[in-house]
């Protein structure tokens, strides 16, 4: 029996807004020791030892951070993914994952982690007794789906719970209650948080939701059959069909499966676990001073009290404030009371209809071949620090509307333009002509920095037209 771990990667996560947003979502910010949710996740899994394969499924926007994360941290680990062209919620990403495993192996069995929960390292242990119990549970019966429920330690409003009988049989799914239910619920032993992790046989789930889900569940597996396989350095690669997207619906687990399934078991965990569903969530991660004040970043918090600092290029000095969450998030500044944390998604809400430009980071954006840095936009000029991973190159392309000057600071660049080819060391600069060919490659096993100056009246990303792309942009 093959034993897989298969993380769901994705979403906006709406709650962690501004740190999370569009182009970089909740599983890939910065969480603990300078490690994002999905590399914690991921280094969990892999030093654990209990899984023969780790199979991600995400979108194919965020496959290349998703490498990035992995190379950070152990080059040596190795994945499979599923990714989808856009996201239709978990129930379709799970049963692409099943779908993919079907294929190749025939006998396996996979527990589903969510990219975005936080456990503490001291519960690692206990945790990894939990996920091998539930292999040893699902292999004596083959049609259970475990659930992995975590005990309540204090009542919580963000969660859903599940109550189970003193076997552990799943009785009942109950939405998130309000904070008076929540302090009765938890007084019952037989409560618990539902994590969001579970574990099953595929084949087994696949004939389950094909009996609960018939109509989504025939159409989620032809839009699989149009689906691309290709090779990488990683095992397998899923490219999912976008034809028969408009069909599908965005629809969770939870409600397409689990909530409607009879035979469900729990396994009850005591540890310190989040699934970090707020800003007051994150920043509880975070050490705080003996006034319950909290900081990421060179800040000064003085005569205040429970107020976190979260700034990512500039320190931030507060005086006399209390109950703050002041985020500096390079591009603008959101600060809200703690009090107000419960309207997040109103806000998002607000704010994407009033300035949608918020929505999306437009400090760093990350490319296949590395990520560019916006320094400073001007009337009529832009200022970028690019980087460029060894052994990659940007796309040969040329811009209708702007002229470009490249400095190299650290480095060797070589660089196509028009016909020439050159070689610009440090301190060494290229002027390109609007409408000509240009190409940066890399052929050395170090990162190149470059400061891009650009100038014209029109100075968008979509001013470009690919010749030549080793990433299959064109």
């Amino acid at each position: 029996m093959a034993k897989i771990a298969t993380i769901i990667a994705g979403g906006i996560g709406s709650r962690l807004w501004p740190l999370s947003r569009k182009n970089l979502p909740k599983p890939f910010i910065k969480v603990k020791d300078d490690l994002s949710f999905y590399q914690i996740l991921i280094k969990r899994i892999y030093e654990s030892n209990l899984f023969d394969e780790i199979q991600t499924v995400s979108t194919q926007d965020y496959y290349h951070p998703i490498l990035d994360d992995i190379n950070e941290i152990n080059p040596k680990i190795k994945l499979s993914f599923v990714l989808e062209k856009e996201g239709k919620n978990t129930y379709p990403a799970i049963l692409y994952s099943c779908f993919d495993l079907n294929l190749r192996y025939n006998n396996s069995t996979q527990i589903i982690f969510p990219a975005d929960q936080f456990i503490n390292k001291q519960s690692e242990k206990k945790f990894n007794l939990a996920l091998n119990k539930s292999f040893e549970m699902v292999s004596k019966n083959d049609s259970k789906i475990i659930l992995f429920g975590i005990r309540p330690n204090k009542p919580e409003t963000g969660y859903g719970y599940i109550r189970t009988d003193k076997r552990n049989n799943v009785l009942s799914f109950l939405e998130k209650p309000s904070l008076r239910d929540a302090e009765k619920l938890i007084k019952n032993k037989n409560i618990f948080w539902n994590s969001g992790m579970f574990c099953f046989k595929t084949n087994e789930f696949l004939e389950i939701s094909k009996k609960i889900n018939f109509n989504q569940h025939k159409l989620l597996e032809e839009n699989f059959k149009l689906s691309k396989k290709r090779k990488s350095s990683v095992e397998t690669i899923f490219d999912i069909s976008n034809k028969l997207n408009h069909k599908i619906k965005n629809i969770s687990i939870d409600y397409a499966i689990i909530e409607k399934y009879q035979s469900l078991m729990n396994i009850p965990l005591i540890i310190k676990w989040s699934d970090v569903g707020s800003l007051i969530s994150y920043t509880d991660l975070i050490k705080k001073d003996r006034y319950k004040n909290n900081s990421i970043g060179d800040n000064l918090i003085l005569n205040s009290s429970n107020t976190s600092i979260i700034s990512h290029d500039k320190p931030i000095v507060s005086y006399g404030v209390k109950n703050l969450i002041i985020i500096n998030n390079h591009d603008f500044t959101f600060i809200i009371d703690k009090k107000n944390i419960s309207e997040m998604r109103n806000i998002f809400n607000k704010v994407e209809n009033l300035k949608p430009n918020l929505m999306t980071s437009n400090y760093i954006s990350r490319r296949p071949w590395g990520y560019f840095i916006n320094l400073f936009n001007g009337e009529k000029y832009k200022v970028k620090h690019i980087v460029v991973k060894p052994k990659q190159s940007i796309s040969l392309q040329k811009h209708n509307h702007r002229y470009e000057h490249w400095t190299v600071v650290k480095g060797v660049a070589k660089v196509i333009i028009g016909k020439k080819t050159l070689k610009l060391k440090t301190n060494q600069s290229v002027f390109i002509p609007k409408k000509e060919v240009h190409q940066i490659i890399n052929e050395t096993n170090s990162q190149i920095e470059i400061i891009e100056v650009q100038t014209g009246s029109i100075l968008r990303e979509d001013d470009i037209t690919r010749y030549k792309d080793k990433y299959g942009r064109i």
